[in-house]
């Protein structure tokens, strides 16, 4: 069983780890997120709704995105209407259509 003095060590351990990182500010946080992209060129957006909950991207999150990316495979955040949504985008040549696929069964394409 563990006496006072070594929970009292353990958690000075605790707070001095704690003190020495407590330097890094959100900006540095920001940029190793944003890596390999330069944070200026970010937009984020807050995710409502759970269509895209099978891709680990759940109501509430907070998802950054470089708006002039326009190819590529992965997710996209489409404007549709007054609305932002982010979407698998799937785009069939042989009828010129544009899909966005949720990833989430309940929300048909």
């Amino acid at each position: 069983m563990e006496n006072e003095t070594e929970k009292g060590n353990i958690t000075q351990e605790k707070n001095d780890f704690i003190e020495k990182y407590s330097g890094i500010t959100w900006s540095e946080i920001l940029q190793s997120l944003a890596h390999p992209h330069n944070p200026d060129e970010l937009k984020a957006v807050k995710i409502k709704g759970d269509s895209m909950k099978n891709e680990r991207i759940n109501n509430c999150d907070i998802v950054l995105f470089h708006p002039q990316k326009t190819e590529g495979n992965g997710f996209y955040v489409v404007s549709v209407g007054n609305s932002l949504v982010i979407k698998r985008v799937d785009f069939d040549p042989s009828n010129e259509r544009i899909m966005l696929i949720s990833a989430n069964p309940a929300y048909k394409p």
